[in-house]
């Protein structure tokens, strides 16, 4: 995927790519930030204006449960979030789910244990459901998915669970039949990034790729999928806060997937959360290292070489921790943790 407008990215100047071929790994060393970065935002926040989506975050947010490491996903006006129920890193799994109102408010179901497990991640096409979350408390080792249907009542009506890989914060994107899912390949804060495909059965269950293969190096990662596009964010370093990376990649025929040669640089923060509809990117994270701290957002577009295009400032919307946010159509439900440890759990809503 090559830039028509590469003088305008904002990124760090030069290439990595670690996609796995034939066993071989070749991760260039990732680049540091140019000292012309401040003309290069400008110029992309120029370029930007002919596509960029203006969001405008609702007046506040709103307690809608407790826990800890919500996900939230949306399908319409349907939502289903998930997240642990205690503060440890294995226990009880929650599931809430609720439909965005016209006001922009979300109305709630009640909560209903679905699973035990650790760092749940949720994705929604139609009414498939797939969730797929960590199986021990040791920070690697068994990722467990389990599939469900939201029925007309707004409940989700949940498949057992399956193990399908090893490895450590895993996220989750469905788009159509296609699913995709991404995690640490080791507990350690930075390191091997893994990604593995697969594909929806007629009856919700997920028919995963045999093996899962290297994409980059990183750490928190999160995905998005809609169509054939995949946007993928992540930390740069083992540290909490520090610069924040994407990479895309694209669906072929067959549910296989190809990325992008290179990731590029776009903010600085921590714990990145990303969502996307159409060519329309949302994308969440940790502004400080503070945590709980403020919390922002950043929009951006996928361009129709497979490049990004990012609105060249983000903004802030709340306090908290740990967001996650998704994207449908014209809203965007995003949640969050009030403190770092278990608590009262928030959403805020979005339009453009």
């Amino acid at each position: 995927m090559t830039s028509i407008l590469r003088t305008v990215r904002i990124h760090a100047g030069s290439t990595r790519s670690s996609e796995h071929v034939a066993g071989t790994i070749e991760v260039p060393g990732r680049p540091i930030v140019s000292v012309g970065r401040f003309v290069i935002g400008l110029a992309a926040m120029l370029a930007f204006s002919a596509v960029a989506q203006t969001f405008v975050p609702s007046s506040a947010s709103i307690v809608y449960d407790t826990g800890v490491m919500p996900s939230v996903a949306i399908s319409g006006t349907s939502v289903v979030e998930v997240h642990q129920g205690g503060a440890n890193g294995f226990g009880p799994l929650w599931y809430r789910s609720g439909r965005i109102q016209a006001d922009g408010t979300v109305f709630w179901n009640r909560s209903y244990q679905y699973d035990n497990g650790g760092r749940p991640s949720v994705a929604v096409s139609g009414v498939n459901v797939v969730e797929v979350h960590e199986g021990t408390a040791n920070g690697f080792g068994p990722l467990w998915y389990r599939a469900g249907e939201i029925q007309a009542d707004g409940t989700v009506a949940w498949s057992d669970s399956h193990p399908y890989d090893n490895g450590a914060r895993p996220s989750v994107a469905v788009s159509g039949n296609n699913v995709i899912e991404v995690h640490q390949g080791s507990a350690d804060a930075y390191g091997l990034l893994w990604y593995k495909a697969g594909q929806l059965r007629p009856d919700g269950s997920v028919v995963w790729a045999d093996q899962g293969h290297l994409y980059d190096y990183g750490g928190a990662p999160s995905i998005a999928a809609a169509g054939p596009n995949i946007i993928e964010v992540h930390q740069g370093s083992g540290n909490t806060f520090g610069a924040l990376w994407y990479k895309t990649a694209q669906f072929k025929a067959d549910g296989t997937v190809a990325w992008a040669d290179t990731g590029y640089y776009y903010d600085d923060g921590g714990a990145p959360s990303v969502a996307l509809t159409g060519a329309t990117i949302l994308e969440v994270h940790q502004a400080s290292a503070t945590s709980p701290g403020p919390l922002r957002f950043r929009p951006g577009h996928i361009l129709p070489d497979g490049d990004v295009e990012w609105n060249a400032g983000g903004s802030g919307y709340a306090t908290g921790a740990n967001p996650s946010i998704a994207l449908a159509g014209a809203v965007a439900l995003e949640v969050h943790q009030e403190v770092v440890g278990f608590g009262w759990d928030y959403y805020r809503t979005f339009r453009y």
